[in-house]
This record gives C-alpha cells, structure tokens and sequence, in this order.
C-alpha cells in the first residue's frame, strides 16, 4: 500500500499565467499531483506526491515544494490554510508594527479580513486614531501645499493623507486604497518612515482582492521582502515614476516581470558595408557545427617580394671583433635620437626660370577675333566639364610591353620611408612615457610609505597619549576590584583629558564621564554626563542633586532593563556616592521636576519632593525613602518630546547593605504628566488617593525606622512606645496640611477652572453638600463678628466631607495646628481644611479656597464671585464643612479681603450658595438636582462656559470615561436596580424621560418597560449606578448627556456637556462673565436670581 504526503503553497503577488508557467514547468519535470486553485487573487499549489514509505513520501514532497518556492520566490507567503490576512498580522505582529488606514474606505476594507483574526487590534487601530475619530479625520486631509506643488496628482495626495495618519497615529505603516480617476487607474499605496510604495491593480477588483494587495504590500515591507515588479517608490512630496497598469486591465494582470524565455523578434535587415550573419543555439539533437572553410592565401605582389641570397655555411670558430665601449655609447646615443628624413633638392620648375613674353609677336586684331568666337561658342555641359577634367589630371593610357619591369613610383618610396621614421619616433616617444609613469609610481610609493609611518606613529602617540587604562566591567560592578578600576580610570582621565570630574557607573550599562555644566564630551570617548544642578552631595542636611545624562537613560524605560540597574555609584576625586533608586518617573518643566528640589532641609519641601516621585514612580523597586536622606537624580532624553525620564537614588549611608534588588514590579497606578496624557487622549486619575498612600508607605517606613531605632537605644526593652507613638502623631498632623500644598505635583492634573489642560480629579466637582435644614440670619453674624484670633482646632474633627451632610459639633479638647499667615488675623471661620478641622482666620481660609478653585490666573471679578459664595456655602453648611485650599497668591488674598463682609441673601438669611466647574449652555435648579425646590437657585444662561472652560465636552468616541461597557452596565443594573436586560435589545435601555431647557437630565428610564423601579434621577444615575465603571474606570462629568449604544464597539456612548453638579453658580461661567466686564455684584445676582447682597 502506497503512502502519500500533500503540500501546499500560498502565492500571492504574481500573474496566474506566470503561476500556471512554474506549475507546468514542474510538472514536466515529473512533479506528481499538481493542482492551481484560485481565489481573490491568492493561489495555492496543492501538490501530492506518493511513495512506498511514508518517509520517502515526505522527503520527495519536500523537495518539490522547496523547488516550487524557489521559483515562485517572495510571492509565497505561507503553506496550508493560513490565508493572507494571517500571514501579514503574524509578520506585524512578530515585528511589532503597527499598521493604520488613511480613510473610512480602505479601513473597512482592511477590517473585514482583519477583524476576525485572533489579536489583530494589537497590529491594526481599526481607525480609532485616524478616520473613526470624528476630529482626527477632520485633520486627515491632503496639504494645500501638496495639492499647489502637484496638482491633479491623486498619487501625490493619497501618500500626503497616509504620511498624515503615520503620524497622527504614531504608527509604523500606513496605506490607502484609491480607485480610479480621470487619467489615474485605480492603485493601492503604503507609507511608512521611508517612504511610499505604490502599485496599480485592476478597475474590477472585489473588495478582498483589493484589501489582499494592500496586504500584501504590508507583508514585504515589514519583513524586508522586494516588493512586486511594478511597484514604484518615491517619497512624499517628491516626484514620482509613472505608474502604470497593462494593457489588458484584468485583476492580476498588472505589469509584472516574468521568468519565461521572451520571444525571439526577426533580426532586422543588415545595413550595406556591415556583416551579417545568423545566431544559433545548441540542441542535443542537431548536428555538430562544420568547420569554416579557410580562406585563400592572398596573392603577392612580386613588386614588393625581397629575395635574399643564401648564407655560406660556416664550417670554422666565428671570431667576433668590437669597436670598444666607446663606441657603443656612441651607438646608444645614435639609436636614442630622432631620425631625421633625408632633405632632397626640390625637382626643377619652370617658374624658375625667366618666362619669355610669347604675346609679343601676336596680332591684336587675331587676338580680338578669338576672344569673340570664345562668346559665341556655346557653353559646354555638366559631361564636357567632367570629361575635360578627366583628360587633364589623368595621364593617357598606354600600353607596356608584357616582359618590362613594374616602374617603382619614388613618391611612395618617400612615403614608406618617412612612415618608418615617423614609427621609430612614436616608439621613442612611448619608452620615454613609460620611464616617467614608472618614476611617478616609485615616487608616490615612497610618500605612501611615508604617510603611513607618519600615521603610524601618530596614531601610536595618541593611544599612549589618550590610554586611560582598562575600562570597569558592569558585570564586576559592586566589588572592590570595580571600585579600584573605576578610581584609577578616573584619574587617568581627569590627568590626560579636559573637563573631566567624575565617573558614574551601572550594574548593567556602560559607565559614562561627567563633566561641568555646559563643557563637552573629549574627543573619542562615548558621550558623558553633566551637572544639571548645584553639587548638593556633600550637604549636612537633606538635598538633592541633578545630573543630565541626555540620551544615556533611554533603554532604562523597560523594566526588564531597570531590574538590571536598581542602583547606581558615582565616582569624585576622593570620594564615592553609592545610591538604590528608589524612583523611575516621567517629568516635565511645567509641572513637578527634580531640578526644582535641590535644598530639602525645608520638612515640607523634603515631603513635597518624596511623595511626589513616590506617587509617579513606574516600578516598585523596594528601596524606600527616610527621614534626613539625600538623593542624586538622573535626568534624561524619552521618547515623548517636551518629557524627560528620570532615576531618583537614595544615597546609602556607610552601615546600610549595598546589595541591589534583583527583581522589581510595575506600579499600574503611577501618575505621568499632563502632556502624556493629553498625547495619549486619557485623562489623568484622581492624585488624591495616590498621595494618600504613598504617605502611608512613608509613614510606616519612618514608623519601622523608628521603632527600630528606639529597640537598638533600649536594648530591646519594651516602654518606649509612648514617645513613638507621640512622634508618629506629630508627624501625621505636619503632614495632613502638606497633602493640600502640592500644587507642583499635581500641574497639569486638577480641574481647576482658569487652568489650561486640566483634567477631572473629583466625582463632584465644586460645593455641593446638602440642601440645609436650617437657617443662619444675618443678624446673628452681625452679633459675633468679629472674633480677636483664630482659635484652636478639636483633637477629632466632624466626619463631614464636601457632601457634608447635616451640622456637625466639634469636641471640646483644641490641639495647635499649623494655619497660614499671609493676612492678618480679624475673624475666624469654622472649617475642616484639607482634612483639619480648625477654626481660620477667614480672610485667609476664603483666600485659599478661591486660589484652589479658581486657579492662580483667574479675573479679580470671578475671585471676589468665588470668595462670597464660598463663605455663604460654609455658613449655610455649619459645623466644620470640609474644604480644600492651597497657599493662596496676592490677587486671591485681595479679593478675600475686600468682600470679606459680603453675604448672598434671601429674606434676611444667608443663601445655600452651592458652586461648580462648568455648565452647558445654562444651569439646573435644585429641583433638578436634589429634588427640593429653592427659589433663588433656578435654571440661568451660562453662555461662556463652552468657549472658555477646559473638557467642556467629553464624548465616548475620544475619551474613556464617556464610554460603557454593555456588559458592566448590565451586571450593575442588576445589582442595584435588580433589572435583568439580558436578552434586551441595548438600544432600549436607557430612555431619557425629562430634562430641563439646557438639557440636564431629571428623570431616567432604565429598560424597555416603564414602572416603577425602573425609573431614576439623573443625578443618581451619574453618582451611583455608573459611577466609577467606565472603560476606564471613570465616571460622567455631569448629568447632562446623551446616550446611544455603538453595537460594533458593544459599548454605549455618551456625550456629556459640562462638569459637576450644575446648580448654583458656574466657575468658568463666572470667569467668562468676568473677562466681559461684570463686577462680582453682577456675576452672583445672576447665578442666584433674586437674591441681595448684604454686608455686616
């Protein structure tokens, strides 16, 4: 029984007659069970073969299908079942390359191949950053300086529009399928950092033979492979050979080359004087060629035959005898010398001699007659004039006699002779060209030798000169010998090299110099490091010093990288700094930078600087920061411009270990800065509670530090947990204030209105609270204002929060807390400031709450607006209502001051004046919000808030936290709502019942059937039952949106309008109104209509 083996090839890329060729081919070669299948416009060559053994079976199908892969080339791209789709995504994948669509078109076209393939979203974007973004494809179009330089040249556009989307994309490939215009056939074109590759494909193609070519042109360039013959390349921009498609314009019949023989054309006509003659080919069957026949001798003229006479024989000994040495000199000079023709005396003439006068003798009037008979003769012909010319240059014929001896013609006897000479003297003239070149040759050897001795010997005096002995290992890094290499290699070069002063050295990357600020790298060494701050190492309290590495810190971004060089040394004359990075993180100029922190003997400044690179560190190294430490910052090149990677090292003391850690993990959580996010369209999550821990961590390591501490003091005898304990509260309540002072490190991540760029931090943004139970009237405030001081704060403060709900009462028992004092103490105002409840002084307190709201920029219109509404809110509240402030600026504390005494009013009492970031196009009243209606707090035009305020409009399609999962919002319904959808077509399970005028949404439905407990506030559909399950782990940004459900993405889309609450008084709408000339007077009137202000 016969044993059989089945191969088949993939092709794609070649004309099927060229395919059908190969086949063929191999088929009369004796390849066994071919077979060609076709389908948009991939092939496979199935090939059987049949054996007595299945190993012969196997070993004959293996060579045949690696002889039809060598024929058929870079065209084959695969075997068995994987198609071309599969093909391209593993190379992209492989290679890791991303590939991105120019246009809706060939993005669609590319998706009904790729979608259904297994890990295809992480080689292609499916248009999420190019044409499916509503902005980005707005900016996708052709250049107008493209469409002036090269107008009407659709392949000049298409590679504008996909080098566009590379870049918007930050992609590795880009392509575009466009069909055909006036004067252009229809063509498929890839773009990519090198340039453009385009190729014509036929009018009829379907839609998989087209998104198969676009494939295919993916395929060989990610995996280096020659693209398809007629395929042109050129750059964008750049002018570009013709493309063309073949006469016949069938799908796969694209000018291509071919491998069959062409052919042969009739040889053309042989011009008269040129040889002609036939070409033939050997064959096994014709004849041997016949020798050519040999031409016969050519006949010798006897005039020019030399006869010799026959020499004697010689029968006795030759005797030889010379002119002597001088003589042959002589001869040698003779035979160097030109010959000169011999001068003969030229032959007689007849003008030599005197010319008798032969007219002497002659009639006149004879004369006379024969000059007339002249005229009269009529004139002679083309014929007569040539026959007449013959007969006078040429001589008469006449006849020799058989038997006379061929006269010899003295001209040529003259020429022959001076042709010898002139031979003689060209030959001279070449042994003497010969003696010169050969002279030039020995010449320039001789300066060749020299040259390169000299470069020798410089080159040997520059290694003397410039050795600076054996370089230090990584691999040895951590042990003596290394620290002794390092110190010796580091005096060799400060001896013989300029600007050197240290050497800062990795456990696995190559050491580099360091050098002063602003000073350059010595010639021939690897590029070093430098200063980028004030020496700082040597300081007796805790500091920090920056080095700029530029781009010597780039490969440290990985983890696996990083995990090899937890530590660094730098090497000073005499002294050596060995650091554990305790920090790898992101930074910029305009937001939190380790240049900024250089003197931390400052608590707070040593705290600032500790969480901030603690909350923004990538990986989790073990290494841990103290109290009292100083730290040595790396600061280098990333790969996003405007952002510098940066390494933290805490300086080890002499008694700490200096083992490394072998193994780090990534913190998911770490913060990066405002300009990545904004690169990357996610918005930066909330620092508040990243803060919180990574103080917490400080804290326990301070606290075990101590603890240790206190055991070695006490010889490990219990009692000493008291004064701990007492140290630890002290340090939490240095530290409670701190939280609410990182400005720095939180730039570019807050929502504070008047900041440019700002994202959200807050689920409710602004004051909410509760609406109060109680009444505060004017005259009561009359009565107690104001107070002489600020008094102290109770040990527990009231658990209130920014939604405080109810009055709290504080207890009894003060403890000093730290306050500002940048105004002067008149009256105190009850708060929890930044988690510390206290009594401040309320100047200050408005001051801070204003700067933290409002910004540092805002108009002094909107900060008196913000400073009024925010003391009515904390009087309306009661207790210690929580909020937050930072240190405020000079304009802030201003307005404090001036509307310290203003109060919004209603009747005599002081107004619930609730506040947030930015409306729609108008506000919500209370009843839309909280269900209760109040009369000053109504539905108002806010018509600036869309034209000054950051994020006013967040859309699923751009940014995440306007996205749901259909399934989250599923299992969440269920939860809270017990509502089960399951079954229940998405569209229908969100019906918005009412909104207000500006579109805040009241009431919701939630499922297709109307009852009951289905229906909910658009308030507690926002802070509750979505809240916190985006697909990025956000919530709504306000309760006025609309939704619809995207079943391609099986998530629903909401475009949301706004910020916060929405009822009361607007921020940026307030800055807007303030940027067009109203005073606070006017800004508060109108966000609490019906209200007046009144002072005390």
């Amino acid at each position: 029984m016969l044993a059989s083996q089945m191969s088949i090839l993939r092709v794609f890329g070649l004309p099927e007659a060229e395919i059908s060729a190969v086949v063929r081919a191999a088929e009369a070669e004796g390849c066994p069970g071919l077979r060609l299948l076709e389908r948009d416009g991939e092939f496979a060559v199935c090939l059987q073969v049949s054996a007595p053994t299945q190993a012969m079976a196997d070993e004959y199908c293996e060579k045949w299908t690696q002889k039809l892969r060598a024929r058929l080339g870079d065209a084959v791209y695969g075997t068995g079942e994987a198609s071309l789709a599969r093909a391209t995504l593993d190379a992209l994948l492989k290679k890791r390359r991303l590939l991105v669509a120019a246009d809706e078109t060939t993005g669609r076209l590319l998706g009904a191949l790729l979608q259904p393939l297994e890990h295809s979203e992480a080689a292609y974007d499916f248009g999420t950053h190019t044409w499916a973004d509503a902005a980005m494809a707005r900016k996708l179009v052709t250049p107008p300086a493209i469409l002036q330089k090269f107008p009407g040249d659709v392949l000049q556009a298409a590679a504008a529009r996909a080098a566009l989307s590379l870049g918007a994309a930050e992609a590795d490939y880009a392509v575009v399928y466009m069909p055909a215009t006036v004067g252009q056939a229809p063509f498929v074109l890839l773009c990519d950092k090198r340039g453009a590759l385009a190729a014509a494909v036929g009018p009829d193609l379907p839609d998989a033979a087209i998104a198969n070519h676009l494939l295919d042109l993916v395929r060989r360039r990610t995996l280096g492979l020659h693209p398809s013959a007629g395929t042109i390349s050129f750059r964008p921009g750049h002018e570009h050979p013709l493309l063309i498609v073949s006469q016949d314009g069938q799908p796969g019949q694209a000018v291509r080359s071919t491998r069959r023989r062409p052919v042969r054309q009739p040889a053309a006509p042989a011009v008269d004087g040129q040889p002609t003659g036939t070409i033939t080919f050997e064959s096994e069957d014709a004849p041997p060629p016949s020798p050519p026949a040999p031409r016969p001798a050519e006949e010798e003229d006897s005039a020019d035959t030399v006869t010799f006479d026959p020499l004697p024989k010689l029968t006795g000994p030759l005797d030889f005898e010379t002119a002597g040495p001088a003589a042959a000199a002589a001869s040698r000079a003779a035979r160097g010398q030109p010959a000169a023709g011999e001068e003969e005396p030229p032959a007689h003439s007849l003008l030599d001699d005197d010319i008798p006068d032969f007219s002497a003798g002659l009639d006149p009037a004879a004369i006379e007659a024969a000059r007339k008979a002249d005229e009269d003769a009529p004139p002679a012909s083309a014929e007569d004039f040539q026959q007449a010319a013959s007969k006078l240059f040429e001589p008469p014929e006449t006849e020799e006699p058989d038997d006379a001896p061929p006269a010899r013609d003295p001209m040529a006897v003259r020429r022959a002779e001076r042709d010898a000479v002139a031979r003689k003297n060209r030959s001279l003239a070449v042994i003497r060209r010969s003696a010169r070149r050969r002279r030039r040759h020995a010449i320039l050897a001789t300066v060749a030798a020299v040259a390169v001795l000299g470069a020798g010997g410089f080159a040997a005096w520059y290694f003397l000169h410039n050795d600076l002995g054996a370089r230090p290992a990584p691999r040895s890094y951590g042990t003596e010998a290394f620290d002794t290499t390092a110190g010796r290699y580091l005096r060799n070069a400060m001896e013989r090299l300029e600007g050197i002063e240290g050497y800062l050295a990795f456990p696995g990357l190559e050491g580099r110099f360091l050098t002063a600020a602003g000073a350059q790298t010595p010639e021939g060494q690897q590029a070093g490091v430098c200063w980028a701050s004030e020496n700082w190492l040597g300081s007796a309290t805790p500091s920090n010093t920056t080095i700029d590495c530029g781009d010597a810190l780039q490969s440290l971004a990985d983890e696996a990288a990083m995990a090899e060089n937890t530590g660094f040394t730098l090497y000073l004359p005499g002294t050596t700094y060995r650091c554990k990075v305790v920090a790898v993180y992101y930074a910029e100029a305009d937001g939190f930078h380790p240049a900024a922190y250089t003197d931390l003997s400052d608590y707070y400044t040593y705290l600032d600087f500790v969480l901030g690179i603690g909350t923004r560190s990538l990986y989790d190294t073990g290494a841990t920061a103290g109290e009292d430490d100083h730290f040595l910052t790396l600061v280098g090149q990333s790969d996003t411009d405007g952002v510098q990677l940066c390494i933290t090292g805490r300086l080890l003391t002499e008694t700490e270990s200096q083992t490394l850690a072998t193994s780090i993990s990534t913190n998911e959580s770490a913060l990066l800065t405002g300009a990545q996010y904004q690169a990357s369209g996610r918005a930066a999550p909330d620092p508040g509670p990243l803060l919180a821990a990574q103080l917490d961590r400080y804290t326990a390591a301070g606290a075990a530090a101590a603890a240790e501490q206190s055991d070695s003091q006490t010889g490990g005898v219990t009692g000493g947990t008291t004064g701990l304990e007492d140290d630890l509260a002290a340090l939490q309540q240095e530290t409670d204030a701190l939280i609410a002072s990182t400005k720095d490190m939180m730039a570019g991540l807050s929502d504070i209105a008047g900041q440019i760029g700002a994202v959200e931090t807050d689920l409710n943004q602004g004051a909410e609270g509760s609406v109060p139970s109680q009444t505060v009237p004017v005259d009561s405030l009359i009565s107690t204002a104001p107070t002489s001081a600020p008094t102290a704060a109770p040990t527990e403060p009231p658990a209130s929060s920014q939604e405080g709900q109810g009055d709290q009462t504080p207890a009894a028992e003060p403890t000093e807390q730290p306050a500002p004092t940048e105004a002067p103490a008149s009256e105190t105002i009850s708060v929890t400031m930044n988690g510390t409840a206290q009594d401040m002084d309320l100047v200050t307190c408005l001051a801070m709450i204003a700067q933290n709201e409002l910004g540092a920029n805002a108009p002094a219109e909107a900060y008196k607006a913000q400073c009024v509404a925010a003391h009515c809110w904390i009087l309306s509240q009661g207790g210690y209502p929580s909020v937050a402030g930072t240190t405020p600026g000079e304009a802030a504390l201003a307005a404090a001051r001036e509307v310290a005494h203003v109060l919004v009013t209603y009747n005599g009492q002081v107004c619930f004046t609730p506040y947030f970031a930015s409306a729609s196009t108008g506000t919500a009243s209370a009843a839309d919000v909280w269900g209760s209606a109040i009369p000053y707090l109504v539905a108002v035009d806010s018509p600036y808030d869309q034209s000054v305020a950051s994020n006013w409009n967040t859309n699923g399609y751009n940014t995440g936290c306007a996205r749901f999962s259909r399934q989250t919002l599923q299992d969440r319904i269920l939860e809270m709502m017990g509502v089960d959808l399951s079954g229940v077509d998405p569209n229908s399970w969100f019906t918005i019942l009412s909104t207000n005028e500006y579109g805040w949404v009241a009431q919701m439905q939630i499922g297709p059937n109307a009852s009951g407990n289905d229906t909910c506030s658009g308030r507690w559909f926002r802070e509750t039952l979505t809240a916190g399950c985006s697909v990025d782990g956000r919530s709504l940004r306000s309760q006025c949106f609309t939704v619809s459900y995207d079943a391609d993405l099986d998530c629903f889309i909401f475009d949301v309008k706004g910020y916060g609450h929405g009822c009361g008084m607007s921020q940026w709408g307030a800055i807007g109104y303030a940027q067009n000339g109203w005073s606070y007077q006017d800004i508060l009137t109108h966000y609490y209509p019906g209200t007046t202000l009144t002072s005390y």
